[in-house]
């Protein structure tokens, strides 16, 4: 440590600032040495500049793509949520036409019935019609 700041903080020696060991033999760095690693500096800068440039642009790129990937999964969700809607009302359709067609059924089965015993009834007549007729013509 060099000394105290007029404002209480301590300063460095400025060989440990620079890293570089200052002795009574070294001399004063040249304008050639300055110059060439300012050019390095410089050079540097710029290439983290353009690096800074391609991830940002990478980013928005990536942005994009992720905005677009969020629209698609929205319009699908709503897609999907539209589709449920629509079978759950075919559902319900198809689930009344299923019991209007049970209650037909069953009616119709009842029509059935009774034409069968009606038949019955009618062949059972005609039976003893002809059982009477030929009782008639036999007697006669």
């Amino acid at each position: 440590m060099v000394g105290t700041a007029n404002n209480g903080r301590m300063r460095h020696a400025f060989s440990v600032v620079n890293s570089e060991e200052v002795g009574l033999n070294s001399a004063p760095p040249s304008n050639a040495g300055i110059r060439e690693r300012c050019e390095n500096m410089m050079d540097y800068i710029k290439r983290l500049r353009l690096c800074i440039k391609w991830f940002q642009e990478l980013e928005g790129g990536y942005l994009f793509e992720q905005e677009k990937l969020q629209n698609a999964l929205d319009f699908t969700e709503s897609k999907c949520v539209e589709m449920d809607l629509i079978l759950k009302n075919k559902e319900e359709e198809l689930n009344l036409i299923i019991v209007e067609l049970r209650k037909s059924l069953a009616s119709l089965q009842e029509k059935l019935s009774k034409e069968k015993s009606e038949k019955l009834a009618a062949l059972n007549s005609l039976a003893k019609e002809k059982e009477g007729q030929t009782y008639l013509l036999t007697k006669g």
